[in-house]
């Protein structure tokens, strides 16, 4: 990359979640390896938090020009992005139960898609190009009342954000109530949720531990999160400002991967957010091996399942041969697993999942 062909510009940034959780760290991290690469010649204005627009509306923001850059959750847009919210439902499936193993390895699994011609072709129709994607951890529950078996799970009133996280629930018993996030502690405090399914951090970082107390960690299916650019603008940058944009991947993608493992340890410590606020984390082996069930039928099912996906069972297939890939080049016997787990622990593990990924020119 030639510095002197680069162009002077600023790009604004939009994503949902805090300036200080691992996303907005690894957005904050990227931003300053691009500064320094292009000698400042590329800045940039952020609006975290839902600033400009809620996650929901995040692909037709971007893809509309509201915004040059934001977080992208395919499960908000299974009409706009059948092949990511696909690939987002088998992801779970096809990974480890373990924390944090299974983080790794849904990571890996589902940026073997970012290359997908399919996937790609409904990006450019919703307006927008794929630099990334990630993981989001599987969820967990946070619950005003203890869930610990299926008998204690029946018939609670539990948000669902998707088909797929509906699913899931009804198989546990539990009656799905589409709720927005963003009313979600509201609901919980007046009795019209009974919990709520989310990765570990977010139950803090959105207040809601203050409403309820009770966690029960399961291998519910997690979510895809990308980093999209509205198409127009990126096609309009110079070749060595992109050159600068994607050449910084690595940087992105170690500081999420930290910073998710470390948010997870930091929260579930003596003296962190649940303990402050008095959670208490239980175990639910009936209900996980109810999920697994579900999720082995589901993946058995998914080439079937693929409507309006082309090549299914091809992104099918390189999903599985990255996850056992991944897999075999780990020592699963001796993988440091717990909540307590921290990123200087798994240094090597992380970077060997970088070395795994690239944004998309």
């Amino acid at each position: 990359m030639n510095v002197d062909e680069v162009d002077e510009v600023q790009l604004t940034v939009a994503w949902g979640g805090a300036p200080a959780s691992a996303l907005g760290l690894a957005i904050e991290a990227w931003e300053e390896a691009v500064g320094e690469v292009t000698d400042g010649k590329v800045t940039f204005e952020d609006y975290p938090a839902g600033a400009l627009f809620p996650p929901t509306e995040a692909l037709s923001a971007t893809g509309s020009g509201l915004v040059d850059f934001s977080e992208l959750l395919p499960v908000y847009n299974p009409v706009e992005l059948p092949t990511s919210e696909w690939l987002d439902s088998i992801v779970s499936s096809a990974v480890s139960a373990e924390w944090p193993l299974n983080f790794f390895e849904g990571s890996v699994a589902i940026a073997s898609a970012d290359s997908s011609t399919q996937v790609h072709a409904d990006m450019d129709a919703a307006g927008v190009h794929l630099l990334k994607t990630m993981w989001v951890p599987g969820f967990s529950l946070l619950c005003v009342p203890e869930v610990t078996d299926l008998a204690s799970a029946q018939g609670l009133r539990v948000q669902a954000g998707g088909v797929l996280i509906a699913e899931e629930l009804e198989a546990l018993g539990m009656t799905p109530v589409q709720t927005p996030i963003l009313e979600v502690y509201e609901a919980l405090q007046r009795g019209a949720l009974d919990c709520v399914p989310l990765s570990l951090p977010a139950f803090a970082s959105l207040g809601l531990v203050e409403v309820a107390k009770n966690v029960t960690t399961l291998p519910l299916t997690g979510t895809a999160r990308g980093l999209m650019v509205n198409k127009d603008r990126w096609d309009g940058l110079p070749q060595a400002t992109r050159d600068a944009l994607t050449s910084t991947a690595d940087v992105f993608v170690e500081a999420y991967l930290a910073g998710v493992i470390d948010e997870t340890a930091a929260i579930t410590a003596p003296g962190g957010a649940f303990d402050e606020a008095g959670v208490v984390i239980h175990e639910a082996p009936e209900l996980v091996e109810v999920l697994q069930a579900d999720q082995e039928r589901r993946l058995a099912e998914a080439a079937d399942s693929a409507e309006g996906v082309e090549d299914a069972q091809e992104l099918l297939a390189d999903l599985q041969s990255a996850v056992a890939e991944f897999a075999g080049s780990v020592d699963a016997d001796s993988f440091p697993a717990g909540l307590d787990v921290t990123s200087e622990q798994l240094a090597e593990t992380i970077q060997n999942v970088v070395s795994r990924s690239e944004f998309v020119q």
